[in-house]
């Protein structure tokens, strides 16, 4: 409910997306734009992005009847999550120190037979065991009625709430924008058209959508932080409506706001590059702190974000924690064996995403029965949002000479170490397995990890290049890095901010 439409792509600009965004913020004063005293440029950056972006599929002006139906039948069933996994719900009533908003796709993976959180269950971890008393409030919100039950700690389910919000969003009065605000997003239209950059996404009724759902999100979770009095708020992918909003509650309220990477940033990231201008104070919808995996990322931050937004180096965080408890998955011995029995000399990692992928995924189909590649052994993985279609996509890849159960319910770090070579469109596991030194093979339409790439340790397919030649050139050439030396502390970071 109250999802946002996207229109069709557009032709290729001889100008990048991001630069024409980035110029038109140092030309025009995009600060200005406010609804309810909040500025939401980055909300149309946001739409403008996801509009724009060669490797996302445009979204259809109409939802089919029975994806509509499963839609609202989820809507209706949030409203009673309070009886699922009830051992697990958090109560509301007590202050907090620190607040977070997950989501169930961050549960990508069981330990010791619970569902966990791979971003907020370590830094929990860490405070309790160097006796921090840190007082924990999380929030989880379950897009597609994805529960992933038991939860490894206690978090209360908000799905309900946002689904209320998104309810009052169809009978709430439409926002009047501003004479002023009109005429700046007219000029904006139009000089993305003229570029040949889609704006479909920025329609006036779009944004109306899109702001009246910021204002509501903003009043919950402003009610919310008032009474939890956290000194810290964090979150994982800033950059959706609930994420806008709370950091603009928490933000309005001088509450410290940090953002943990989950993937891909860099210059050629919508929400974490290019930014032609900053406001004085900084934006409200956008984190004051970005946890950062990378020295690069961390850079990155800085070269725009000024003294309002900062990088601090912390690290991937579930790869810390996994090197540093004794864990062990079965799954991880049941496929190294099957790799030996296979008899396979090299192994290829496919990160498959929800995009629009069946072309790329047939071709690697017709790879994998090539005389070729007889003794190359595929792994196939599954986005965290991919995992209910498990089965069709077991059934479509899986043979003797490939899995992809094992290796989409296996923690990234043990499968990543079993590759020669990561292929993917354009999955932020390439950072994961730069860091490991393994290659990755990219889409030739990605524009992320620029670094990675004039290093040599990332590369485009070329334009209209088969991935079954691009593989095989890659494999053939036996290039491996060495593992980067950067090692950040993830568990000092967290208790030095939870101390502030």
């Amino acid at each position: 409910m109250g999802e946002l439409e996207v229109g069709l792509t557009k032709a290729v600009s001889e100008k990048g997306f991001l630069d024409v965004l980035a110029e038109f913020e140092q030309q025009h004063d995009v600060a200005s734009l406010r609804y309810n005293g909040t500025q939401y440029w980055p909300l149309l950056r946001m739409m403008l992005g996801f509009e724009n972006d060669p490797l996302v599929p445009p979204s259809q002006s109409k939802a089919r009847f029975r994806d509509r139906l499963k839609k609202y039948g989820n809507a209706l069933g949030s409203l009673f999550e309070d009886f699922i996994d009830p051992r697990h719900n958090l109560e509301r009533d007590a202050p907090c120190d620190v607040y977070y908003l997950t989501h169930s796709t961050c549960r990508s993976l069981k330990i010791k037979g619970t569902y966990f959180d791979a971003f907020f269950s370590p830094l929990r971890h860490w405070c309790e065991e160097a006796q921090v008393p840190v007082d924990f409030y999380g929030e989880e919100f379950v897009p597609d009625s994805e529960y992933r039950t038991p939860r490894s700690e206690k978090t209360a389910y908000i799905q309900k709430h946002l689904t209320i919000v998104s309810l009052t969003n169809r009978f709430k009065d439409k926002p009047q924008l501003a004479e002023a605000d009109l005429a700046l997003i007219d000029v904006l239209r139009l000089e993305l058209q003229s570029r040949g950059f889609g704006t479909q996404s920025v329609s006036l009724k779009a944004i109306e959508n899109a702001l009246t759902q910021l204002d509501l999100h903003k009043q919950r979770f402003s009610r919310v932080l008032k009474a939890k009095q956290p000194r810290l708020v964090m979150v994982a992918t800033y950059y959706s409506v609930f994420g806008f909003a709370l950091m603009a509650a928490a933000n309005a309220l001088g509450i410290r706001t940090i953002d943990l990477q989950h993937g891909v940033q860099g210059a050629g990231h919508f929400a974490y590059g290019t930014w032609g201008h900053v406001p004085r104070g900084g934006w409200d919808l956008l984190p004051r702190l970005f946890w950062n995996w990378t020295q690069e990322d961390v850079a990155n931050i800085g070269t725009w974000g000024g003294e309002a937004h900062r990088g601090i180096l912390g690290g991937r965080i579930f790869s810390q924690y996994l090197n540093e408890v004794d864990v062990e998955f079965a799954e991880y011995h049941d496929l190294t064996q099957r790799i030996r029995q296979a008899g396979c000399k090299q192994v290829v990692l496919v990160t498959l995403q929800p995009i629009d992928s069946e072309d790329f995924i047939d071709e690697l189909r017709k790879a994998m029965q090539g005389p070729a590649f007889t003794s190359v052994f595929w792994l196939y993985r599954l986005h965290p949002a991919m995992m209910d279609k498990q089965g069709a996509y077991a059934g479509s890849l899986e043979n003797e000479r490939s899995d992809l159960a094992l290796c989409s319910n296996l923690p990234l770090d043990y499968v990543i170490k079993l590759a020669d070579l990561h292929v993917t469109l354009n999955s932020s596991v390439t950072i994961e397995a730069a860091l490991e030194g393994i290659p990755s093979l990219l889409d030739h339409n990605c524009s992320y990890y620029m670094e990675w790439q004039e290093r040599g340790i990332a590369r485009r397919i070329e334009k209209g290049q088969s991935w079954s030649d691009a593989i095989l050139q890659c494999l053939n050439s036996g290039s491996r890095f060495s593992r980067t030396q950067e090692r950040p502390s993830a568990s000092k970071i967290m208790l030095e901010l939870s101390s502030e």
